[in-house]
């Protein structure tokens, strides 16, 4: 650690008086170029009160001179004295324990002796470290709870300082870049995890185009800064475009609460499942920073995947990994988009979902019964195991699905489905108490499907292969998957059966390559025929492995 120039200075919490003023480049400071920065104080303090500290951001520097962000905030290191029986001043280090020290003075005096509650953070840009925050720990009642603070002053000289450096490079090399503000958290064994950033800042990284990783001792969160979407949070909070910074923008991590925690491992042993990962709840709520009006808004729908990285516990076996999942309101799981991969030694589970809420992941193992010798038998298997398959023990492979229950496939498959969401009046053939009515309202506002002129959505009509593929072409957005060829409908020898109002779906479904023919020379389309189960699963399967969304 190296001395700059600035000052510290010591309050009295009760009237905000200055105490003492020290400057940090007079004798006073001791330590230069060690691990620890001594500071010698002078004035008396009086027993039993409570002092805040505040230091400059200029005052320190770590071997490769990133300032530290200081203390700007009266609650960051606050200390309250004690009665001590040596007198004089003493030393206090930045992050470190405050100490009493000796003095020729005979004047009985209590001095600060406490442990700060905060230390700087180091947030890395692209891989390159920053001094930029602070990280403050709590325990209450056995909770330990750490709320870190960014300085976005400071991460914006260091974007500014990489998007200048990549300018440099050449347009491909460029695009190889993944943009990332990475929070790494020090702190082990925390219940809760809260990352603060100020809206003007978050408008910085989503004009770059960065994410924002924050990264825990066993989860990573990372969100696209777009995925905030800061000017419509603004506008709802009232606050003016100019002054995003006033808005705070808090991502927390928190571990569930032990009563339900206790509930998902007991819906998890009725059901024959296991509970790999701990659940884990994750929340993005911005705030008016104004004392006037104080309102929040809890961001929970994203327009683009968001990343949950857990690593697996030691011992746990990988290939006994099948799936992420969320926790609904009524106790059951859904199925979350995971890949399963290795570094560095370990396991991690990859979730991807376009929602925030609560997160584990699962084994369960399903075999059905039905696809033994059929061709779909090893994608059915795994569409089971990942719960899009509900009743797995009645399915019938070559029977046909309903447009109803492909809906649920397709929002189970993509993480969007949860219970309780039914609207009533979405149309007049589906209440909300109708079994499938959770994932068609879910599939309409993800406009994957419409209903009918009529008013009417026939959820048990059978649904056509063209019809399939016409939500499969939404799905594709959804995921992010490109067409890899085009005009590849001209190929298929049928191509005219298909109707004027899906053609532009079918042939951008079948550009992507993963929409199989219904004969062995892969030269028919079948537009008109009606879609069956293990056609529906197969689809599906081959959506979310090109999409990068499971494992192969």
């Amino acid at each position: 650690m190296t001395v700059g120039t600035g000052n510290i200075k010591i309050y009295k919490s009760k009237d905000d008086s200055l105490l003492e003023s020290i400057d940090v480049t007079g004798k006073k400071v001791t330590g230069n170029g060690t691990n620890k920065i001594n500071i010698a104080v002078d004035s008396t303090y009086g027993e039993g009160t409570e002092y805040y500290i505040l230091i400059d951001g200029t005052c320190f520097a770590d071997e490769n001179s990133n300032t530290y962000a200081g203390i700007s905030d009266k609650s960051s290191w606050k200390f309250t004295t004690i009665k001590n029986s040596h007198p004089g001043g003493g030393d206090t280090s930045p992050g470190g324990d405050t100490s009493t020290g000796d003095s020729s003075s005979n004047s009985d005096t209590s001095t600060p002796t406490t442990k700060p509650t905060n230390k700087g953070i180091i947030v890395i840009v692209n891989g390159q470290k920053q001094t930029a925050g602070t990280e403050k720990i709590k325990v209450e009642n056995g909770q330990k709870s750490v709320d870190l603070t960014v300085n976005g002053d400071m991460v914006d000289k260091k974007i500014q300082q990489v998007i200048k450096e990549q300018k440099k490079l050449k347009p491909e090399q460029q695009k190889e870049i993944d943009n990332i503000v990475e929070v790494p958290v020090s702190t082990k064994n925390a219940n809760s995890i809260s990352t603060t950033l100020t809206g003007d800042i978050i408008k910085k990284m989503e004009q770059d185009e960065f994410k924002l990783s924050i990264n825990t001792e066993d989860v990573d969160y990372i969100i696209p800064a777009k995925e905030v979407s800061v000017e419509e949070v603004a506008e709802t909070l009232g606050v003016a475009e100019k002054n995003l910074g006033k808005i705070k923008v808090e991502v927390k991590i928190e571990k569930m609460d032990k009563t339900i925690s206790k509930r998902i491992t007991e819906h998890a042993k009725e059901n024959n499942q296991e509970i790999v990962f701990p659940p884990v709840e994750f929340k993005v709520i911005a705030k008016s920073a104004s004392t006037k009006d104080k309102k929040e808004i809890t961001i929970s729908r994203f327009n683009q995947y968001v990343e949950r990285v857990m690593e697996i516990p030691e011992g746990i076996d990988p290939s006994k990994i099948t799936t992420g999942i969320v926790y609904n309101e009524d106790g059951t799981f859904s199925h979350i988009p995971t890949i399963v991969f290795s570094k560095g030694g370990k396991y991690y589970a990859k979730l991807q979902s376009l929602t925030n809420s609560s997160y584990s992941v699962i084994w369960n193992e399903i075999t059905v019964a039905s696809v033994e010798n059929h061709w779909s038998k090893n994608q059915v298997n795994d569409m089971a195991s990942r719960l899009i398959i509900k009743n797995p023990e009645d399915f019938q492979p070559d029977a046909e699905i309903t447009r109803g229950e492909f809906a649920e496939y397709i929002t189970k498959a993509l993480g969007l489905y949860r219970t309780y969401v039914a609207k009533d009046n979405l149309f007049q053939d589906v209440d909300s108490t109708n079994e499938l009515a959770d994932a068609i309202t879910i599939a309409v506002e993800y406009d994957i499907i419409k209903g009918y002129p009529d008013g009417t959505f026939r959820p048990y009509a059978n649904i056509t292969r063209e019809e399939a593929m016409t939500m499969y072409a939404t799905a594709m957005d959804i995921v992010g998957l490109k067409e890899v060829d085009s005009n590849t409908i001209e190929k298929y020898k049928d191509n005219q059966e298909v109707s004027q109002w899906a053609y532009e779906s079918v042939n951008k479904t079948l550009n992507a390559g993963v929409f199989n023919s219904r004969t062995q020379n892969n030269d028919t389309i079948a537009p008109q025929e009606p879609f069956t189960y293990a056609e529906a699963a197969t689809a599906i399967r081959n959506l979310l492995v090109k999409g990068e969304l499971i494992n192969k």
